[in-house]
């Protein structure tokens, strides 16, 4: 998996990893760094808990942004989402398929602290749009039995080949990824 930001890291570097848990170089850092998810694991397993996430992308010098539904597939490091076919994220998809993005595990607000508490995982990844039915009917069938709390009543719906054709499957491949932890004291 290719590195990214390579530069000085200065005295307190927070080092990305990619999805098998090699360190990937950063030029940011936290500032409070008790605060990094550095555990490859947790920053799956977070992934794997979570139902949506928020991917900023850019084109022509222009950022949007957008939360989508995924399934994070651990065994591929990656993540897919699906969409209309067309739209204002596919024309900045398209255009440039690098993405960054972020899941939360939302905590909750901490009464009394003006605080939140929360993990996230911000990855980097690069977008692909799957091109074969087939290829789209597996990572919807992912989707499905990742997210629906019924899936077999849903998995029918991908025996339409035509509707397939017409829906959009992306799959986000991670490069690298960071997390952070902002969580109440122990005993307080």
């Amino acid at each position: 998996m290719p590195a990214f930001g390579v530069g000085d890291v200065g005295s307190n570097p927070t080092r990305p990893v990619n999805i098998t848990g090699e360190s990937c170089v950063s030029t940011y850092h936290l500032r409070r760094p008790e605060k990094e998810i550095s555990d490859p694991s947790e920053l799956r397993r977070i992934l794997s808990t979570q139902r949506y996430l928020t991917i900023a992308m850019c084109r022509d010098g222009e950022p949007y942004l957008v939360t989508l539904n995924f399934a994070y597939d651990p065994d591929a490091g990656c993540l897919y989402f699906h969409c209309a076919p067309e739209g204002r994220k596919l024309d900045f998809l398209r255009e440039n398929p690098v993405v960054w993005g972020q899941v939360i595990e939302d905590s909750g607000y901490l009464q009394g602290e003006c605080d939140h508490a929360f993990r996230s995982v911000h990855f980097r990844g690069l977008v692909e749009l799957l091109p074969t039915v087939e290829e789209k009917r597996r990572a919807l069938e992912f989707m499905i039995r990742r997210l629906e709390d019924e899936p077999e009543r849903r998995l029918g719906r991908l025996q339409n080949a035509a509707k397939l054709e017409r829906t959009v499957v992306g799959r986000i491949r991670i490069e690298a990824l960071t997390g952070k932890a902002n969580l109440p004291a122990k005993g307080v």
